[in-house]
Order: C-alpha cells, then sequence, then structure tokens
C-alpha cells in the first residue's frame, strides 16, 4: 500500500521538508525528496583566551558552525582573507590590541565590511558595539543559548527567507 497524501503523516512530512527548504512529492509509484545540501558556517573567534575558542567549538560544533580561533588579531587580518568567514565573534579586551579599534577597521574596509560581527565582552557595551556596526553583543560569562541564539539569527538573516 502507498503513502495516502492526504494522511496526517504525510502532510507533516511535506511540512518538515518544507520548512528545510526542500521539496516532496509522490505519485502512484514513487516518492521524490529534494533536500539542500548542508553546509557548515565559518565562525571566526577572535579572543586572547585560548580556552574561550575550544568554549565555543563545543557550543557551536553541533549546530553546523565550523569554528576557527585566534588569539592575535594580526593573524585575524589573514585569517578573514583565507577562511572568508561567515560570522566573526570578536573580544574587546585584548593585550594588543582594543577590540573597537579591531571591529572599526573591519568594518571600514570593503572586503570586509559585510562580515556580521558579534561583540563577546566582560564589558557591557551593547549600544556601543551595536553603534559601531556589530550585528549582536553577547555578554562574558557567555550564555550558551545566548550565543546560540545570537549566531542563529545572523545565520537566518544570511541564508534568507
Amino acid at each position: 500500500e502507498f503513502l495516502d497524501p492526504t494522511a496526517n503523516d504525510w502532510l507533516l512530512s511535506q511540512l518538515l521538508v518544507t520548512r528545510l527548504g526542500g521539496h516532496l512529492q509522490t505519485n502512484t509509484d514513487m516518492i521524490l525528496l529534494k533536500l539542500p545540501s548542508a553546509s557548515k558556517t565559518k565562525v571566526l573567534v577572535i579572543d586572547d583566551v585560548e580556552a574561550i575558542h575550544r568554549l565555543f567549538e563545543r557550543y557551536l560544533s553541533p549546530h553546523n558552525y565550523e569554528v576557527f580561533g585566534t588569539s592575535d588579531p594580526k593573524e585575524a587580518v589573514e585569517l578573514i582573507s583565507d577562511l572568508e568567514p561567515e560570522i566573526i565573534i570578536l573580544d574587546i579586551m585584548m593585550p594588543e590590541t582594543d577590540g573597537w579599534q579591531f571591529l572599526r577597521k573591519i568594518k571600514d574596509n570593503p572586503t570586509t565590511t559585510n562580515i556580521p560581527v558579534v561583540i563577546c565582552s566582560v564589558l557591557n557595551e551593547p549600544d556601543l558595539a551595536l553603534s559601531l556596526g556589530a550585528k549582536a553583543f553577547v555578554k562574558k560569562p557567555v550564555d550558551r543559548l545566548e550565543l546560540l541564539n545570537s549566531l542563529e539569527k545572523i545565520r537566518d538573516n544570511l541564508l534568507g527567507p
């Protein structure tokens, strides 16, 4: 017996596949299922604390993010060019570089200006972060769900409707 296209299970399956960006159809002898390929969103973490890189990788990897990290803002400029990250997570308080200046540098460069930046800092300055071009602000210590929610909103905007 073939699937009844009016059955609740079938309708639920169609809804789920559509929400995932795919297409599901059937005829009397075949089911056709097309799903978009799942690619990982590249995230570059710029933070002088190496443990933050590992923590963010643990938080984000299960959610289809590929996390790269550097504690050296000078190296970050090269990594941005080489990796072409879709999102940057930037600390503000670093020993040799002011994160605010680095954010301005990213936003003033035509090749990096469209990369969304999430400021992640112990400084509670979300308004300043947003006014300088950041897309989100996450306060340290980082709440895993808050970080994921911020990145998901950005990723949704990147992927479009």
